[in-house]
């Protein structure tokens, strides 16, 4: 009998099995069809007959709607969001990605990518406001991704105001210490005073991502920047120099110690010369 009933389980627990994969291998399969007619459909939206486009939003409603519970139906969604936004119906697109974020709040990638493309669509039509609350959405609750890193930039650059971006970045330099969203950070920081060409500002920068990450792979660029920057734009050859000679101080056996020794005779040229 205990036998009869374990075997009944196992049975059980094989057809849950199979129909759960047999569910996946279905919404895949109609998703790639989906998928293939809406590149069609994304190249030129405009020239895209209303039921060739209806046609292609069915099938991706026909996978969240019939396998709902499937890794499929998210991307469906997704895809379906993208697809009105292309032909400029952005209150529609808006509410699938709205969508997006209610069902999957725990899938990062997803909701970057609501939050992203609701931005997009505000940003289409001219709300700048109501996209750069959407971008901010991302760079509050998903500071550690690319896209929370450029998105200050971005917002910036539309602006024309960096101090904002800076004071963002700056607040992760404290909240990230010693890792790689810090050092980002601090690459991010000396970009936005290089965009406002305040160069005072930018070579101190690059001198505290230097001693803050003296093994960085960029290294070598980091000190050709400070160079340049204080014989080029700041004409004051000194504070590289004082700079060059602090690093070796502090790191005497650094592996770039001849590229730092080269660099430091350089300056020196220059000064000779000024």
């Amino acid at each position: 009998m205990a036998k009869q009933a374990l075997r009944l389980l196992v049975l059980f627990v094989i057809t849950l099995s199979f129909c759960g994969c047999s569910k996946q291998y279905q919404s895949e399969r109609i998703l790639y069809k989906a998928t293939k007619l809406a590149r069609t459909i994304l190249i030129s939206p405009e020239a895209v007959a209303p039921q060739e486009f209806e046609r292609t939003a069915g099938l991706y409603r026909t996978i969240f709607e019939k396998y709902a519970d499937t890794q499929s139906a998210r991307r469906a969604r997704i895809a379906l969001g993208g697809l009105y936004l292309s032909k400029k119906e952005y209150e529609e697109a808006r509410g699938i990605f709205k969508k997006v974020l209610e069902l999957y709040p725990d899938d990062k990638g997803a909701c970057i990518e609501a939050h992203f493309a609701i931005g997009k669509s505000y940003e289409s039509e001219d709300m700048w406001p109501k996209a750069v609350t959407e971008y901010r959405k991302i760079m509050d609750g998903y500071a550690e991704t690319e896209m929370a890193l450029s998105l200050p930039m971005y917002i910036a650059s539309k602006d024309n105001n960096y101090d904002s971006a800076i004071l963002y970045y700056t607040k992760l330099t404290k909240e990230y210490p010693q890792s790689e969203l810090g050092f980002r950070a601090e690459n991010f920081i000396v970009m936005c005073y290089v965009k406002k060409e305040d160069w005072l500002q930018a070579e101190k920068g690059l001198e505290k991502l230097v001693m803050d990450y003296p093994m960085a792979k960029n290294l070598a660029l980091s000190l050709r920047m400070i160079a340049n920057i204080s014989t080029q734009r700041l004409n004051n050859p000194d504070t590289a120099r004082t700079f060059f000679k602090s690093f070796l101080e502090k790191h005497p056996e650094h592996p770039l110690k001849e590229y730092l020794e080269k660099g430091l005779e350089a300056i020196e040229n220059v000064s000779i010369e000024k």
